[in-house]
């Protein structure tokens, strides 16, 4: 609500209106941050991502990284995330270089004011995630990644917990 408030019309964002997300913020201080049941709607949502250029990330279930990480670094953006150091992660995926660490809701704003301000930082970090998308994270490179690990099963030290670790990575 705070990026909102901030950033009016050029903030996007909010959660997806369902069932469930109407019980639970059944009150007038939540309507506004439920989004309407076309914006929710995947072919939009994706549009949308196409013309953003700073996505905000937070955790997903049981505290992973959550869904949207992949595709704002597939789209290119810029990215504020909460802390996510204690994941493994393909490759390097540095804090200043990939995303913008925040720990509370101030420190989120002031992540998106400096992306939103900084061009030159805001391009870097948008050129670094477009570069890790293709070399770690398009889907042929994941099947490649797989396809090498179970070819090499058992050779080199990998093993079946290797396969399980690198397959659950994003």
């Amino acid at each position: 609500m705070e990026l909102k408030k901030k950033y009016g019309g050029n903030f996007l964002g909010g959660i997806q209106k369902d069932n469930f997300s109407e019980k639970r913020l059944n009150n007038q201080k939540y309507k506004e941050v439920l989004l309407k049941y076309k914006e929710g709607h995947k072919n939009k949502y994706l549009n949308i991502l196409k013309k953003c250029s700073i996505g905000v990330a937070n955790q997903g279930l049981e505290h992973s990284i959550g869904w949207k990480m992949g595709e704002y670094l597939a789209h290119g953006m810029a990215i504020v995330s909460n802390p996510i150091e204690k994941f493994q992660l393909l490759g390097k995926f540095v804090d200043g270089e990939n995303y913008l660490k925040y720990e509370n809701v101030d420190d989120c704003v002031e992540k998106v004011d400096l992306l939103y301000k900084d061009k030159d930082l805001r391009e870097n970090i948008q050129k670094n995630n477009r570069k890790y998308y293709h070399t770690y994270l398009r889907p042929d490179k994941k099947l490649q990644k797989l396809f090498n690990i179970i070819s090499n099963k058992g050779k080199m030290g990998y093993n079946e917990h290797t396969l399980h670790t690198e397959h659950n990575l994003k």
